[in-house]
């Protein structure tokens, strides 16, 4: 059971923030409630970067996402969530969690206190789109020494990679900006591990048979101010009913992500970088 005694003790031993350890170890028990329950077949974890150890000493978790393949409206989105939060609660009890928590714009609100110790955390649901078939993860519990969970996964880097070599082959000719919509929505809401997207970008880069050089970047973040690419960003907002982000905001992430990358593509060099959503940049 988590107490403050074992999260403290086990937070001196890896050098890791008391508190990022207390929400990692509860967010990891969650993951592992929602893993063992009836839907575990329908549900991928796509936020999996996030659940290391390395990423705890710098950031506390407070944020679940997962992917469901399931054919259903947003009506019943809510009463599928609602279900989970049904198991989640029930099943809390055994590990000393008292949980509370409401199903609201496509997540659950959890409020868990563990040995009067305040928790919060959020489990976003999305529909899964992708094509490609989910992995497998066993995700280690952090809390205890000899306990894990397997869950599904949905790594994000094969999909955010598709994206970005429309971006970068069509530049301003690009008629679907839902490319820029959705790798922006990956970037902020995902961690991506750089190395793998380097590798495939790579590889879809010699397929298309396009030059890289610096121009196409420069080109790319020059987009930034340019009338005609926010035009176009106004109607793709429109058309998916959201009022943000700002055209700015969209070039200024993915050129951050871009451009580190774009550079040891050019060099033939491995690139190592993990990719956090929350800082918008790649960890040190």
């Amino acid at each position: 059971m988590i107490n403050r005694f074992t999260i403290k003790e086990k937070s001196e031993q890896l050098n890791i923030p008391f508190k990022n350890l207390l929400s990692a170890s509860v967010a990891e028990i969650i993951i592992g409630i929602i893993a063992d329950g009836k839907y575990c077949n329908e549900l991928y974890l796509c936020n999996t970067g996030d659940f290391n150890q390395a990423v705890y000493k710098d950031i506390c978790i407070s944020n679940i996402y997962f992917e469901y393949i399931k054919e259903i409206d947003e009506k019943m989105a809510v009463l599928y969530m609602r279900d989970i939060l049904k198991d989640i609660m029930a099943k809390g009890s055994s590990e000393a969690f008292i949980v509370n928590g409401t199903v609201e714009e496509g997540a659950i609100h959890l409020k868990i206190t563990v040995d009067e110790m305040y928790i919060p955390l959020k489990i976003y649901f999305d529909k899964h789109r992708a094509s490609h078939e989910p992995e497998k993860m066993e995700l280690k519990l952090t809390a205890y020494e000899n306990r894990s969970v397997v869950v599904f996964t949905n790594p994000k880097e094969e999909e955010l990679s598709k994206h970005l070599i429309e971006i970068i082959e069509k530049l301003e000719l690009i008629n679907d900006m839902d490319h820029y919509y959705l790798a922006y929505k990956i970037l902020t809401e995902y961690p991506v591990n750089g190395r793998k997207v380097k590798e495939r970008l790579a590889e879809l880069l010699a397929e298309r048979s396009i030059e890289i050089n610096d121009d196409r970047i420069n080109m790319l973040e020059g987009y930034r101010s340019y009338t005609y690419m926010k035009k176009k960003w106004k109607v793709e907002l429109r058309q998916v009913k959201k009022s943000e982000p700002a055209w700015e905001d969209v070039n200024i992430c993915l050129i951050n992500f871009l451009k580190p990358i774009w550079k040891a593509i050019e060099d033939n060099v491995v690139f190592l970088g993990d990719w956090m959503p929350q800082l918008k940049r790649f960890l040190d």
